[in-house]
């Protein structure tokens, strides 16, 4: 497998890595050309492209990775059923990640464009589980879509509290429980050796985020617009600078507003802003 090259595998099979990729996306996995990427969701919301994490561009891995048997891939396929078959076969898959695709607007144009993609969602899927309702016992169907309960050890699952707070399911995707996404991320960062850049991007992206809050809050106490707002916000940044917990004026840049850690909100709401409330002309 370790021969293949990545494109290669991706772009094999018509649009199979179609129907993979779109199971794995709810999990906070992204497979392009590329490579196969984690995604970051405390950052991809505003930054799209900054919130992927390389992980691999190893087929065999990925494939481990998501549950698929990579030895079963280099057989090759002699049909559509043992592709789907195979496909399907990974823990990650949920049918009612497709059941939400409709034949109208943006999923109805994607079926329209991907024929297999279609011929799986449409036809082959529904059809597949049917037969499995028919043929299973009554208590057994309630667990065929629950697969994956635990993706990684109880005991390895910590790593997700170390390596970020806990987000919410994605919208529109109430069927997945709440961990599984977590899980396979903390399993994915540890595989591939990320997690201390996954951490160094977190730290960074709540830095940003709070030195916006604060250039956004200091923007609104003053009573200025267009270009006197923006002068002013210039020599704020230039000639504020902290010292032992307080805002002073000075030229010490290594120590201005701009070129310090951020301040928590407490900080920046009860000493920062009335400061410049009462400094500011």
């Amino acid at each position: 497998m370790r021969c293949y090259e990545w494109e290669n595998v991706v772009y094999a099979y018509g649009d199979i890595w179609q129907v993979i990729g779109a199971t794995v996306t709810h999990f906070g996995l992204t497979i392009n050309d590329s490579g196969l990427h984690a995604r970051i969701k405390e950052i991809e919301g505003t930054n799209k492209k900054g919130g992927l994490r390389f992980l691999t561009r190893d087929p065999l891995a990925m494939m481990d990775l998501i549950g698929l048997d990579g030895p079963r891939y280099e057989e090759g396929f002699s049909s559509l059923d043992e592709l789907f078959e195979w496909a399907i076969s990974m823990p990650l898959f949920r049918r009612k990640v497709f059941e939400r695709e409709t034949i109208s607007g943006k999923q109805g144009r994607r079926l329209e464009k991907r024929p297999m993609h279609s011929k799986f969602v449409t036809e082959w899927l529904p059809q597949k589980m049917n037969s499995n309702a028919s043929n299973v016992a009554p208590e057994e169907a309630e667990q065929i879509d629950s697969r994956a309960e635990s993706l990684i050890p109880a005991a390895t699952s910590a790593t997700v509290h170390d390596l970020g707070d806990k987000a919410g399911e994605e919208s529109g995707a109430t069927y997945l429980p709440v961990d599984e996404r977590h899980n396979l991320l903390s399993k994915a960062l540890l595989r591939f050796n990320k997690s201390e850049q996954y951490k160094s991007l977190l730290e960074n992206n709540k830095e940003r985020t709070l030195k916006d809050a604060m250039w956004t809050k200091m923007r609104r106490i003053l009573p200025l617009q267009g270009k006197q707002l923006g002068q002013a916000m210039m020599a704020l940044k230039a000639l504020v600078w902290w010292n032992d917990g307080q805002p002073r004026l000075g030229l010490q840049a290594n120590k201005s507003l701009d070129k310090i850690p951020a301040l928590d909100a407490d900080t920046v709401d009860q000493i920062l802003l009335p400061w410049i409330n009462e400094h500011w002309r």
